[in-house]
């Protein structure tokens, strides 16, 4: 097991892919028509809007992006200081982080300031957790933003059938589970987002409680064995 404690393994891809997904179609569909995780899309989205002449619209896909780039900051920094001190509950720390920050949100309402909060503190959590979880199974995978996965996936894919290697193979495939994942979060979260509302956000935290006991049980187990 890697010496993240569960950090890098697949099952922490698969799950946090799903939360990433979630996450999307959450601040898409409930907060504004912008996106949590994938800035290019609000990026396109803010040239758009420029060229309309719309300032207005300009300001609130220009939030997100601006927030992500603060928790991208942040995350390396944790990072550097993590691994200089030896630290060992960087992954779990910022998974708490997101779980707060999530439950904090269910509780704002449907306002045009209260999605202004949302679309800062989502998308600043969803950061750090992707510049904190980027590599699984020894490869670099995104849990936030999939275009690179989607290149990566066929790559590997084409590479495994023309060499006949399966290595590269279970890579491709991989890829792809990550990718499926990710697309079904957001399916998830619209249907519920019909019945429950705001509160349909709360569902992210079934994944992320289960990637944070799952890498606490394996750090245990490591710690354990080290002893």
């Amino acid at each position: 097991m890697d010496k993240q404690s569960g950090s890098h393994s697949p099952i922490s891809a698969g799950l946090l892919s799903l939360t990433g997904g979630m996450l999307d179609a959450y601040t898409y569909v409930q907060r504004g028509g912008v996106f949590a995780n994938a800035q290019t899309g609000n990026m396109v989205k803010l040239g758009i809007l420029l060229a309309q002449g719309k300032p207005e619209g300009c300001i609130a896909a220009l939030i997100p992006i601006v927030s992500f780039v603060c928790g991208s900051m942040l995350a390396s920094v944790l990072g550097e200081v993590s691994d200089a001190h030896n630290l060992k509950i960087r992954h779990r720390g910022v998974l708490i982080l997101e779980m707060i920050t999530i439950v904090i949100v269910s509780f704002l309402p449907h306002t045009e300031a209260a999605d202004t909060v949302t679309n800062i503190l989502i998308p600043f959590v969803c950061a750090m957790q992707s510049t904190t979880f980027s590599k699984f199974a020894g490869q670099a995978i995104s849990t936030t933003v999939f275009t690179g996965n989607l290149s990566k996936a066929a790559g590997s894919v084409c590479r495994g059938i023309l060499k006949k290697d399966l290595r590269e193979m279970r890579h491709g495939l991989f890829y792809y589970v990550v990718i499926c994942l990710f697309i079904f979060g957001g399916f998830v979260e619209t249907k519920m987002a019909v019945y429950l509302g705001n509160a349909a956000v709360l569902i992210t935290l079934l994944p992320l409680l289960v990637t944070f006991a799952y890498i606490t049980v394996i750090r245990i187990q490591i710690d354990s064995q080290t002893v």
